[in-house]
C-alpha cells in the first residue's frame, strides 16, 4: 500500500480486500487514514467493503465485530469505533 507506484498500491489494496482477514482489514483501515498512500481512496474503500463482507460471512463473533466496525467506519467515519 505504501509503494510509490499507484498501480502496485492499488493491486495491494485489492488483494487485501480479497484476503478478507482481520489483519487485512486493519491494514486497509490504517491506509485509509494515512497520508501519502498511492492507492486511490475509492479503491481502499472498495477493498475494505469486500474484506468486511468476508468477515461478516465468517460466522465468527470477533470477525463479525471487526466487520461491523468497518461497515460503521465506511458509513460514517465520525461515528467509527475503529482506531
Amino acid at each position: 500500500l505504501s509503494d510509490a507506484d499507484p498501480a502496485v498500491a492499488e493491486a495491494a489494496a485489492r488483494a487485501l480486500g480479497w484476503i478478507g482477514t482481520p489483519r487485512a482489514a486493519d491494514a486497509l483501515l490504517r491506509a485509509r487514514s494515512a497520508e501519502g498512500v498511492a492507492a486511490p481512496a475509492r479503491v481502499i474503500d472498495d477493498a475494505l467493503l469486500r474484506a468486511a463482507q468476508a468477515l461478516a460471512a465468517s460466522g465468527d463473533g470477533p470477525q463479525r465485530d471487526t466487520a461491523l466496525a468497518v461497515f460503521t467506519d465506511l458509513a460514517d467515519p465520525e461515528e467509527s469505533s475503529v482506531t
